[in-house]
This record gives C-alpha cells, sequence and structure tokens, in this order.
C-alpha cells in the first residue's frame, strides 16, 4: 500500500540489512543517509604497513566544514561525530579547499567515529545552479538498479543514481531547495581563507534551516 508505515518500517529494515552485503559485493552505498557535502580542509597519504598487501592507494581527509544533509533529525543526534575520513583515490585527485559531495559511513560499528568515503564528487555552483562532476572510472562502481531490484552489473557514473528508490535527478532538486543560491552553498560551506567571515554572516536562522532540511 503506497505510504503505508508499514511498508516504510520494512523498508527501512530492507536497507540496513541489506547495505552491509551490497557492500561487500562492490555495490555503491544504498541510503541517502550516507549523502555529506564537505570542504576539504587537507589530504594526506595512508602509510601502510608493509608487510600488508594494498590494491589501491589510501588518503585520509580532514574537512573545514561537513554535514550529511538527507540525513532525519534523529539520525544527526545519533550519529556519532566522525573525526577521520578515509578513501582509496590516489593521492592529489582531490585538494585543499575543493568542495565535493560523498558517500560516507563507518565500517566498524565499535569505531563509529573513523568513516570510510566510497565515492566523491566534486561539487559546483553557476548561476545559482549547483552541478556534479561525473564519477572518476577509478571510483566507479555498481549502484543499484532499480528496474532489476538488484545491484546493476555496470559501474555507476552518477553518484545520486544508485539508491533503491530514487534517481539523481530526484536528489539534486532537493539540495537545489536546500541552497537555492550559490552564496547560501558558500555560507554553508565556506572557502578555508573565508571561514571565519563566513561564521558571522551565517546567523542562527541560517543554521536552524540547515538543522530543519
Amino acid at each position: 500500500m503506497k505510504g503505508s508505515p508499514c511498508c516504510a518500517l520494512n523498508l527501512s529494515f530492507f536497507l540496513v540489512m541489506i547495505c552491509p552485503i551490497a557492500n561487500s559485493y562492490g555495490c555503491l552505498p544504498l541510503a541517502p543517509s550516507t549523502v555529506m557535502i564537505g570542504r576539504i580542509k587537507d589530504v594526506a597519504p595512508v602509510k601502510h604497513n608493509k608487510s600488508r598487501s594494498v590494491k589501491s592507494p589510501s588518503v585520509n581527509v580532514n574537512f573545514s566544514s561537513a554535514r550529511f544533509i538527507f540525513d532525519n533529525w534523529r539520525g544527526r543526534l545519533e550519529r556519532i561525530r566522525p573525526t577521520e575520513f578515509t578513501m582509496d583515490i590516489r593521492y592529489g585527485a582531490f585538494n585543499p579547499d575543493d568542495l565535493v559531495l560523498a558517500l560516507s559511513d563507518y565500517q566498524d560499528s565499535n569505531k563509529q567515529h573513523e568513516y570510510r568515503i566510497y565515492a566523491v564528487a566534486r561539487m559546483s555552483c553557476k548561476r545559482d545552479s549547483i552541478s556534479l562532476e561525473k564519477l572518476s572510472p577509478a571510483q566507479q562502481r555498481a549502484g543499484w538498479d532499480r528496474r532489476l531490484g538488484q545491484c546493476a552489473t555496470s559501474p555507476q557514473p552518477d553518484i545520486l543514481d544508485g539508491f533503491v528508490e530514487q534517481p539523481q535527478s530526484y536528489f539534486m532538486e532537493k539540495l537545489q531547495k536546500m541552497y537555492p543560491t550559490c552564496r547560501e552553498l558558500e555560507h554553508a560551506f565556506p572557502r578555508i581563507k573565508n571561514t571565519s567571515a563566513a561564521g558571522n554572516h551565517l546567523n542562527w536562522l541560517g543554521k536552524l534551516k540547515e538543522w530543519l532540511y
């Protein structure tokens, strides 16, 4: 039944159960609650133990500002603030001051402050219109095929197009409503050199608006 609370609960339970399974098979995260926007503060290569074989390079990422934008109020209250972000990507692919949208979540329930970034794309805003870069071939993984109801067999170039329920266009519309102008997006995630000044302009009403979305 459309809109049934029972259906919503079943879907939530399904996402909780299937996300770890999907990730273990190489599928992108399936829940919008993993979507975050952040302004990169610095990037550093991860030093691996020489005795451990590493298939791809890894980096640690620090953000000057970051927010899980599609989390509900309960999720924001329950989420432990991440202190570490790691992703498998070539060092230098992203730089300080880049504004990015990422799919990120913790892998170990005992270390909920350590987050892994599964995919990341640069964000830009021109003439009050937000856009996202395509995922690089090195980052592309299968998303959810809504038509077949399973993890897709081909790589996904659009970072927000692999969720169970809605396509990327739906989430881009939500993003645009959250930040209707480039100025509002810049205030929410200020450039590093403008962090102090932007903080003075973003008053408590603006912060409340971010929390309610």
